[in-house]
């Protein structure tokens, strides 16, 4: 399989399968996510006395071009982690996404996400020994949780497209790669007549394999239009089925299935 491509329509993906909302959805609301200072949402984490430390890494560009989509990964290095999640200090709403990690899924999480501007992005990890944190400063040169460009984004009403899914296995781990079409609207962007466009996003992940959670996410308004994940977890074989479901802010819903190869 060529490294760019992806399992589509067509192949071994099966196409949407509308589910009622409460089918994987994490009970609401979601304070930490409406949180608009940095403590109130470290707080709302439970991670107001988190304890600093250099085994959680925080890859990102130092200079951002386009703040709109900021390429980041969060890896933790401590033992027993069960859950990553990611804030920028300067945005509106800090926390951009959290991710919880099933047993046998790697503590090392590759996203794209918004930043409104230079800021500092942090990474938390809870773990069975507590909950720790990191931080870098990312430079932006062109902020992207604004107004953006509204050109490509789907019609009011359009179905979902179908979410690209790309799930090897080598040595005994699976790498998957997943792109899921969603504008991830702000709720500040003002389309042509001047009104502001509705907050629309996909709130709520869940990544199974052969029926068993490898990966479950929330996500904000912070995480870049079009969601990426690339992620790793132990075994897998072959023909194994993945499926990504994933429900946004307005109830809408959809699940894709493809073939392990």
């Amino acid at each position: 399989m060529q490294r760019r491509q992806f399992i589509t329509a067509g192949s071994s993906l099966l196409l949407a399968s509308f589910l009622p909302l409460h089918a994987f959805a994490n009970p609401q609301p979601r304070p930490a996510f409406a949180a608009t200072t940095l403590d109130e949402a470290l707080k709302a984490l439970g991670a107001d006395r988190a304890t600093a430390t250099r085994d959680i890494q925080i890859t990102a560009p130092d200079v951002a071009e386009d703040g709109s989509v900021v390429p980041l990964a969060v890896q933790s290095g401590l033992a027993g982690t069960e859950a990553l999640s990611i804030l920028v200090e300067k945005n509106r709403t800090q926390l951009i996404a959290r991710f919880t990690l099933p047993e046998g899924t790697q503590a090392n999480i590759n996203t794209r996400i918004k930043m409104s501007e230079g800021s500092r992005v942090l990474g938390v990890a809870h773990t069975k020994a507590g909950v720790f944190s990191a931080a870098r400063e990312v430079k932006v040169t062109q902020g992207g949780c604004g107004p953006g460009d509204p050109s490509g984004r789907a019609p009011d009403g359009a179905a979902p497209q179908p979410t690209r899914i790309r799930a090897t296995v080598t040595g005994g781990e699976t790498e998957v790669r997943v792109l899921m079409s969603h504008d991830m609207e702000t709720g500040q962007r003002r389309d042509a007549a001047g009104a502001l466009v509705p907050a629309h996003y996909i709130t709520d992940v869940r990544i199974t394999h052969n029926g068993r959670d490898v990966l479950v996410a929330q996500f904000g308004t912070g995480v870049s239009r079009n969601p990426f994940l690339h992620f790793r977890f132990k075994g897998g074989a072959k023909g194994d089925k993945l499926r990504v479901d994933w429900t946004d802010n307005k109830g809408r819903t959809r699940s894709d299935e493809a073939a392990l190869g």
